[in-house]
């Protein structure tokens, strides 16, 4: 029932499974977590994936489950994975097209986003990512203008496509 703690940069576990309070880990490397209650879990693989492979039940609110990779996220248990009680879940890593979520859907993704230092800006589950996607807007074709004495040109959505969209993201061009 009582808090465990272990941040040490050095540590190198191999697979933790816990039953305890608020539990802050960290690993130098990969971490495989099992089956784990707490009320709390922050969980962080520094240099290489955060693997699930049991499922996670925290009874804290607020951010009750935060798992950040510092490769990818590998969910080897399926949709059920995490329940974060009263609170949410967070996961952090690197590339969706890296991860094997398994069934797991977020409320949200974040992009740019880097675990320590950028904010969640999204509200429910997440999932933010290091990789910042590049989308384009290019104009389609030549759009014309018969002279009429005024300066609006019509566009419509057939005009323009977009590019660079990840992980099944839909961009959409507001017509200016």
């Amino acid at each position: 029932s009582g808090a465990a703690t272990m941040t040490n940069a050095a540590n190198d576990f191999g697979t933790v499974a816990v039953n305890a309070g608020a539990v802050n880990l960290v690993d130098a490397n990969s971490l495989a977590l099992g089956a784990s209650n707490a009320t709390t879990l922050r969980a962080r693989a520094l240099a290489g994936n955060l693997t699930v492979n049991g499922a996670i039940t925290a009874s804290g609110g607020g951010d009750s489950i935060v798992l950040a990779a510092g490769g990818n996220f590998i969910n080897n248990v399926g949709a059920a994975v995490l329940n974060p009680g009263a609170g949410r879940w967070l996961v952090w890593s690197s590339n969706p097209a890296l991860d094997t979520r398994n069934g797991l859907v977020p409320a949200f993704k974040q992009y740019n986003a880097t675990y320590g230092v950028t904010t969640v800006a999204g509200s429910g589950n997440g999932f933010l990512y290091t990789l910042a996607p590049f989308v384009t807007v290019a104009l389609n074709g030549a759009v014309t203008k018969v002279y009429d004495g005024t300066t609006a040109a019509t566009l419509a959505p057939a005009n323009y496509s977009v590019s660079g969209a990840v992980d099944g993201d839909v961009v959409t061009a507001n017509n200016p």
